[in-house]
């Protein structure tokens, strides 16, 4: 899989999220608005690539209203004052989280 169809994928479960909510999307013609993504030439070892991705897609459509950051399990580990943000760092639990998804939605 390219770069572009991961990002397209992304970019994509955020489009069918704000469609499914009513919204319509509004883009600006590509002779003045148009990217260029960097090509990545691996996926990072601290973030591979998900085998399950697609599935995960699929699965927003009928799932994107109740699954957020609002039922996000997570552990506060740090947060930091700063002048213009605040940086709050978590442990999103993911040895104990993700295996259940998996289990749910990947297999």
């Amino acid at each position: 899989m390219s770069g572009f169809e991961v990002a397209l994928s992304c970019s994509s479960a955020v489009n069918s999220g704000v469609v499914q909510a009513g919204y319509s999307i509004d883009r600006y013609d590509e002779t003045i608005a148009r990217y260029t993504m960097i090509k990545h030439e691996a996926a990072p070892k601290s973030n591979p690539i998900n085998p399950c991705r697609w599935k995960l897609l699929k699965h927003t459509k009928k799932d994107w209203k109740k699954d957020g950051l609002n039922t996000l399990n997570y552990k506060t580990l740090n947060v930091t004052l700063h002048k213009l943000f605040t940086h709050i760092l978590v442990d999103l639990l993911e040895a104990t989280e993700r295996p259940p998804l998996e289990a749910k939605i990947c297999y």
